[in-house]
């Protein structure tokens, strides 16, 4: 199904809402990607807004979108493209040359289907998945993966899959490292003590458990002493080569989700994410990443709620706050003057 939509930025409104969305589809179009996805949500959100930019009775052509784009080519949601054109220089519009080879259309489709790429890398049985609603594909792939072998590289964690929870339309993603025994009993990540501070740190930030999306690194509980079912006590953080072996879940999942930003939580789920063994908390903290598997996903690494459980100067939840408040206005959250000041020196 072609789909054109029309604008004509007449407005300061428009501009900082459209002007550069614009631009950055204008420049992808001229790199000769011109098909976005769009799922139905996004597709309302970005018809309201050119609604309320477009007044006049001819508005110029702007940019050619479909509901689906053919699997080997570039595809990407209204959101990430929108996150990623508030980054790129405001520059005058102007009307995109048409490609003179233009892919196929294919049918509408209410799809979250992967990067080919990621698919390839997850496994074909996400292929199945393509047409199914978020919810219908969380569930199928979580079912898959509970009656599959455990990848190459985790033979030594345990045999119990523990899934990530939460909104699968969540712009905030927390990722933690590893299950832990209270996880791995209830098949739930982050439900311990540390759990329950996430639970506090994301109220604090005016949201509800209810509205992110919460993973590890690992969807296994790492073995100790060769236990791979039944009882087992202690805990032992995941080893570089198990954390490269259950990557690609975790992907899969981030990119049925695609969030605007995530929050590591610990120096381990950093390296793990981003496959950088001998990064240290003080060099990645407090500024932006981004990651590139996932079309550069914005992401903010800070303290596990364990470390905080630990270390309980104030001057630590002050550190890991500051990086909550980034976030916040990543998202656009409101902010207020007292939660500005949480944690600060009296």
């Amino acid at each position: 199904m072609r789909t054109w939509f029309n604008v004509h930025l007449n407005t300061k409104e428009a501009m900082n809402q459209l002007g550069l969305l614009m631009t950055y589809f204008q420049q992808e179009s001229r790199a000769g990607r011109g098909i976005v996805r769009l799922e139905p949500h996004s597709r309302k959100m970005l018809a309201e807004l050119i609604s309320s930019a477009s007044n006049q009775k001819k508005p110029r052509r702007a940019v050619q979108l479909v509901d689906h784009a053919r699997r080997d080519s570039p595809t990407e949601t209204f959101r990430e493209l929108y996150s990623q054109a508030r980054n790129q220089p405001l520059q005058d519009f102007q009307q995109p040359t048409p490609s003179r080879k233009s892919p196929p259309m294919l049918p509408e489709s209410n799809s979250q289907q992967p990067s080919s790429q990621l698919a390839a890398s997850t496994g074909s049985f996400l292929a199945e998945f393509s047409a199914a609603s978020k919810r219908e594909a969380f569930g199928k792939i979580v079912e898959h993966l509970r009656k599959s072998k455990k990848p190459e590289g985790l033979q030594k964690c345990r045999d119990i899959l523990v899934p990530p929870v939460g909104n699968l339309d969540a712009k905030l993603v927390f990722v933690g490292e590893a299950p832990g025994a209270d996880e791995e009993e209830l098949g739930e990540p982050f439900v311990g003590r540390a759990g329950e501070l996430l639970t506090k740190m994301i109220q604090a930030m005016g949201l509800d458990r209810s509205d992110v999306f919460i993973c590890n690194v690992l969807l296994h509980r790492p073995a100790v002493g060769g236990v791979l079912s039944g009882p087992m006590s202690g805990n032992r953080p995941p080893s570089p080569e198990e954390m490269r072996a259950g990557l690609p879940q975790l992907l899969t999942f981030l990119d049925l989700v695609r969030p605007l930003v995530v929050v590591t939580l610990g120096l381990t789920a950093f390296k793990g994410l981003f496959n950088q063994y001998d990064a240290t908390m003080s060099q990645v903290r407090g500024r932006w990443h981004q990651l590139a598997a996932l079309s550069n996903i914005p992401v903010m690494p800070t303290y596990h709620p364990a470390y905080l459980l630990r270390n309980q100067l104030v001057s630590e939840k002050r550190k890991v706050w500051e990086d909550l408040l980034l976030v916040m206005e990543r998202l656009d959250l409101p902010i207020s003057e007292k939660q500005r000041g949480y944690f600060l020196p009296k």
